[in-house]
């Protein structure tokens, strides 16, 4: 979950996206890679002793049990998550290889990991980007957020990050502004999947309670696109899965 962006709501369309992934026949994690001011654990109402951080000095130990060690879950909603630090972590140079290594290991504990990243481009994100399957690219109507958008989308493409790796969502879509999902999709030569209509009340309550709104506002404008954001990945995933076969 990327946006190059910041204040375009990647966090609440990770803990909302989680929520509509998860059923009781998979497992799920989320890990904040806001390692400076991740909120996912407040998103959720939780608070984590340790992060991800702890286990860098150890990515050749890991076993199940190290990584339940770090991880919260949330009794709502049965979602495990690596919380970001409690303590800003400013450089994270250094550690790409190892943070690689450690999503790497959750593979295989899980049927999704979802990773909310900072907008900043550091080794980490850099990492996050690398290893995951899908990238959801988050963007919002502004035009700051638009142009930093174009300027990823050309980043992705010199860097060979494949356009069909990427899910584009616009998020807080407002009707009343001109600039459409149609418009930004023609401008920037990468189709807007989904756009989440703006629901300002109930998303703000949402973020102070602690409680994802997909929780118990699933028939909402936004829930539905929410619901249509985790069906696209899941068709997306099956099909990759039927062309590798």
């Amino acid at each position: 979950m990327y946006s190059p962006k910041g204040g375009c709501g990647t966090t609440t369309v990770t803990t909302n996206l989680a929520v509509a992934l998860k059923d009781a026949n998979n497992k799920l994690a989320i890990v904040d890679s806001n390692l400076m001011f991740g909120d996912v654990a407040v998103f959720f109402n939780e608070h984590g002793k340790n992060s991800i951080l702890d286990l860098i000095d150890r990515v050749n130990d890991l076993d199940n049990e190290i990584i339940n060690d770090v991880l919260v879950k949330n009794k709502a909603t049965n979602i495990d998550i690596m919380t970001a630090p409690n303590q800003s972590q400013f450089v994270d140079a250094g550690i790409g290889e190892a943070y690689s290594k450690i999503l790497e290991f959750m593979r295989s504990l899980y049927d999704y990991i979802l990773i909310d990243t900072t907008s900043y481009l550091t080794e980490v994100v850099q990492s996050c980007l690398d290893i995951a399957d899908y990238i959801v690219l988050v963007t919002s109507q502004d035009i700051p957020a638009i142009k930093n958008t174009n300027q990823f989308l050309m980043l992705a493409d010199a860097s060979g990050i494949g356009r069909d790796r990427i899910v584009f969502v616009m998020n807080r879509y407002d009707r009343r502004i001109a600039i459409s999902p149609e418009r930004i999709s023609e401008s920037l030569k990468q189709r807007v999947s989904v756009a989440i209509p703006l629901e300002e009340k109930v998303i703000n309550y949402s973020i102070n309670r602690g409680i994802p709104f997909y929780v118990d506002n699933k028939n909402i404008p936004a829930g539905k696109a929410i619901a249509d954001l985790a069906n696209t990945i899941k068709d997306m995933i099956k099909k990759s899965s039927e062309t590798s076969q």
